[in-house]
């Protein structure tokens, strides 16, 4: 008689497919489903951790490999983890995109790239957490390789901000390219398992990629820069943010025991939050105008979500995982309606953090967004002024 076999159904498929009640292969980024209906593909549920009986060693946590642990626009290596590219590729591609410097130049440029982060970059993320980002977490980047090259990537990103000499920012955005690829290479190993060892490095490295993949999309050296390309850049940001939550939910235990315990509290510090509501009224004016539109109930829900950042005093970065995918999939398809509501939150994303990167992002969205709805007509122009200037354009 054959031996029955245990039942052996996942729960852990992605958001569309559960709901549709289909059998999901649970590839990441996305699914075969998903890519096959070029839909967004979310996972919101985590795989169990999964322990080995009999190990001598502290156990290992198998979050699901995070579907959002990658950037998806063209100009970021990241792109590569999303799409499963194979560690040896990204190796191939980090030498590819070489360093602008040779030889024993490289030592100096690195070191110089060390000091600014020592001095300047480690305080990307609060004047208070500096102290953490230049002592504990570049201690981490000498037994991590990835960390390094994701701090040096995120450095040479300050440095190119910084500069007003085309040729050195052109230098230094290029530089970020190796340094990001390289990192990729070892981020990508480190993501399906994560331990007690790895958890603070993989942690920050996330943390730095994401706000690379936020910046490098938007400085005037990047290629193929259109207001498409940045629609595309903040899809794989959300990307980005709901891996880097992932990683916290699998390794919250760990991490709130150690020095980067303050990260996670960082959204309850140096928030500023703006004094004038936003222009709600306006984007929902806009959005009645085509009540009869497929995708009407989309907007209304998602400005009401973004009407909620104020009045519920939440923040600005985690809102984006927080959208409903197929106002995403409106986003990626370039609806003027999609297309104003992330403008009114790159104001948002201005306002909150007195960041060199939120600053320059913000301003950047709202600019070249702004450029591109004006001529829409005057039901646009109230919107795009109000937008102007709260970010001093």
């Amino acid at each position: 008689m054959p031996i029955k076999r245990t039942h052996k159904k996942s729960r852990y498929g992605c958001d569309r497919c559960r709901q549709r009640r289909v059998k999901c292969d649970e590839q990441l980024p996305s699914c075969g489903i998903c890519v096959q209906r070029k839909e967004t593909c979310q996972y919101s549920r985590i795989s169990a951790p999964r322990t080995p009986w009999g190990s001598d060693t502290r156990p290992a946590l198998h979050p699901s490999p995070s579907p959002g642990l990658s950037m998806e626009t063209n100009d970021s290596p990241n792109a590569d983890i999303s799409r499963g590219t194979s560690s040896e590729q990204l190796d191939r591609q980090a030498h590819d995109e070489e360093l602008p410097w040779k030889g024993d130049s490289v030592r100096f440029r690195e070191l110089e790239l060390m000091h600014h982060w020592c001095s300047s970059t480690s305080g990307s993320f609060s004047i208070a957490l500096a102290p953490v980002f230049n002592g504990f977490v570049v201690k981490e980047a000498l037994r991590h390789g990835y960390l390094m090259e994701a701090l040096l990537a995120l450095t040479c990103l300050h440095i190119a901000f910084e500069s007003e000499d085309n040729t050195k920012m052109s230098k230094y955005c290029n530089a970020s390219l190796h340094y990001q690829n390289k990192a990729a290479v070892g981020l990508r190993g480190n993501l399906a398992t994560l331990s007690v060892n790895t958890c603070d490095a993989v942690f920050a490295s996330s943390i730095c990629i994401m706000l690379c993949s936020l910046v490098s999309p938007l400085l005037p050296t990047s290629r193929n820069r259109t207001v498409s390309s940045l629609a595309e850049a903040m899809l794989g940001l959300a990307d980005l943010i709901r891996g880097l939550a992932t990683v916290v939910v699998a390794g919250r235990h760990w991490i709130t025991q150690g020095p980067l315990n303050d990260v996670l509290l960082l959204g309850k510090q140096d928030v500023k939050y703006p004094q004038s509501p936003f222009p709600i009224e306006q984007l929902r004016k806009l959005n009645d105008t085509r009540r009869e539109d497929d995708a009407h109930q989309i907007f209304q829900t998602t400005i009401a979500s973004l009407a909620g950042l104020n009045q519920e005093g939440l923040h600005t970065m985690p809102w984006l995982i927080r959208t409903s995918p197929h106002f995403l999939d409106t986003l990626r398809q370039g609806d003027a309606i999609a297309k104003g509501i992330l403008m009114v939150w790159a104001v948002r994303l201005w306002q909150e953090f007195d960041l060199w990167w939120a600053q320059y992002s913000g301003r950047v969205l709202v600019e070249d967004i702004s450029t591109e709805l004006e001529p829409l007509g005057s039901d646009w122009l109230p919107l795009v002024q109000w937008c102007r200037e709260k970010v001093e354009l």
